[in-house]
């Protein structure tokens, strides 16, 4: 885990996969597709493919008390399945990736966390209201073509994905850098 800190940083409660093929895949279409494309966000090294539940800004000293109270909730995996890839313009940029097929245990799961947050005085900026599971390939430019031209299997489409709750270090860009509690088996 990184240093602890009193200053106030970006950090995402997310479900992180533990099927190499799924990462390896997620990344390996990203670098392939939209490298050249990308701005601030691509995965790779340096950003971990994860779905969203709730991402904050908090002083490192907290985590282990969110990570208490929000571990309870779900200690189970989490199945995902991916429907389709999205490409959505945000804040000035194209996001582009895959899309979660509907999940009412995973919607729920995010407003639990969301109100969780909440009680423990954190402002969460993912919100119940207008969540969107999703995994992000990249932040792209809008000046800059995007062009996916490797797309993933049909077979990768058909299968449910095995996901775990976990804590980590983003940015405001909403990339998961590192994993500090949970994630593993």
């Amino acid at each position: 885990m990184s240093e602890i800190s009193n200053e106030t940083a970006d950090f995402n409660l997310a479900l992180i996969s533990d099927d190499e093929s799924l990462v390896r895949t997620c990344i390996e279409v990203a670098q392939t597709n939209l490298a050249q494309s990308a701005s601030e966000y691509l995965l790779g090294d340096s950003a971990l493919p994860h779905v969203t539940l709730c991402q904050f800004q908090t002083t490192s000293e907290k985590l282990s008390v969110i990570w208490s109270a929000v571990c309870k909730m779900h200690l189970d995996r989490i199945l995902v399945r991916f429907n389709h890839i999205y490409i959505s313009a945000h804040k000035g940029k194209h996001w582009v990736g895959l899309s979660v097929e509907g999940n009412d245990e995973l919607s729920k799961l995010q407003q639990t966390i969301f109100e969780t947050l909440g009680e423990l005085g954190i402002a969460g900026t993912t919100l119940p209201q207008t969540y969107f599971p999703h995994l992000t390939w990249a932040q792209c430019d809008k000046t800059k073509t995007i062009n996916i031209s490797v797309i993933p299997s049909a077979e990768f489409w058909q299968k449910e994905y095995s996901f775990r709750l976990s804590l980590g270090r983003s940015d405001p860009n909403g990339v998961y850098h590192e994993v500090l509690f949970g994630g593993s088996s």
